[in-house]
């Protein structure tokens, strides 16, 4: 397994615990597996994971668009402005 590839996967902490200074409404959304707008990457990655691209979690954090690959044409991305969610959104719709 490839230098933080298991930290990527695996929690090892509860973020709850580990944040508490973080709103309620951001707490129930990572509970909830959701995404809000003004997120950080760190709260985004408790939510849905980090992004299905490869990189160490350092990097990410300063990506400005994470993907989460689905069933094409429904792959999701978060994109992040001054390190916030600005926008997340699967790039296909249902007929």
């Amino acid at each position: 397994m490839p230098a933080g590839a298991f930290e990527r996967r695996f929690a090892l902490k509860n973020p709850l615990q580990e944040h508490p200074e973080w709103s309620k409404r951001v707490r129930n959304a990572i509970v909830a597996g959701e995404i809000l707008k003004g997120m950080t990457p760190d709260q985004v990655a408790w939510a849905a994971g980090w992004p299905d691209e490869f990189g160490m979690t350092a990097e990410m954090r300063k990506w400005s668009t994470w993907r989460y690959d689905s069933a094409p044409p429904f792959n999701f991305w978060v994109t992040f402005k001054n390190g916030r969610v600005a926008k997340a959104k699967p790039d296909g719709t249902l007929p």
